[in-house]
């Protein structure tokens, strides 16, 4: 019983933080990930319950495939400085970013004329690190 209440443990503390009512979508991936890792860790202590913590895992992976994927939790959880891209899995990183800069030239390219000033300081900061060559394009659209 015991070390059903210690593979558990992880899965309801996690399952609370981002069910709170201040949860962040830049949180799922990181706590997705670190279930798993936890999940495919073997121990010593794991005889007597590796069928259950198997059976975890694939109900994980099952039901958060496509977490990683998905551009509110993939960008949100790049452009939290908490997380950035040490979270994911293979080669999502890469792709992620790629597909948050796409965003981001688009929004350039179809950015109004009138100020905003609030998204001015978030994308001029990121711009600045990631696409050097855009921040000319980023000024006359915020400022």
């Amino acid at each position: 019983m015991e070390k059903t209440v210690a593979i558990l443990a992880p899965l309801e503390e996690l399952t609370k933080k981002v069910s709170s009512y201040d949860a962040l979508a830049s949180d799922d991936i990181p706590a997705v990930t670190v279930l798993v890792r936890l999940l495919n860790r073997e121990t010593d202590e794991d005889h007597g319950v590796k069928t259950m913590k198997a059976t975890l895992l694939a109900a994980v992976k099952k039901r958060f495939s496509d977490v990683e994927t998905n551009p509110l939790y993939f960008i949100s959880t790049i452009l939290d400085p908490r997380y950035k891209d040490r979270f994911f899995s293979n080669n999502t990183a890469p792709e992620a970013k790629l597909h948050l800069k796409q965003e981001l030239q688009n929004l350039l390219l179809n950015c109004s004329s009138r100020p905003r000033p609030a998204l001015a300081a978030v994308w001029t900061l990121y711009l600045k690190k990631s696409l050097r060559s855009s921040t000319a394009a980023s000024s006359r659209c915020f400022h």
